[in-house]
């Protein structure tokens, strides 16, 4: 069972992605602004030291795995967003071809309309 997406739906699922987007860099700048800070911290320490690429070759691996999520979720917005416009486009078309047949059995009426007045007359 498919939920077929108006246009404004659509635009707000993009612009939702966008403004997720930009939090998510916005995090991951954060999290290079927190390492860059801890390694001024630690320099001089061994020991620190190595906790500090442990820490940061951690925020390093969550930053990826957000980023994959969120590739993830765009692609799979942007999926359902093609399908609900294809979705749009042939019933777009469908209408069309209603439309037409329509217009044709209208003429067909009227044509049988006519051709009955013209028997009535002979």
């Amino acid at each position: 069972n498919v939920k077929t997406m108006t246009s404004a739906e659509i635009t707000a699922l993009s612009e939702q992605l966008e403004t997720n987007e930009r939090v998510l860099m916005n995090e991951r700048n954060n999290a290079k602004a927190i390492v860059t800070e801890l390694e001024s911290k630690y320099k001089n320490s061994s020991e620190e030291k190595q906790i500090l690429i442990k820490s940061r070759e951690d925020e390093l691996k969550d930053i990826r795995r957000h980023l994959k999520e969120e590739r993830l979720a765009k692609m799979e917005k942007e999926v359902a967003r093609n399908e609900a416009m294809q979705r749009m486009e042939e019933a777009n078309e469908r209408a069309k071809v209603a439309e037409q047949h329509y217009d044709e059995m209208k003429e067909m009426v009227s044509s049988a309309k006519d051709l009955h007045e013209h028997n009535e007359k002979l």
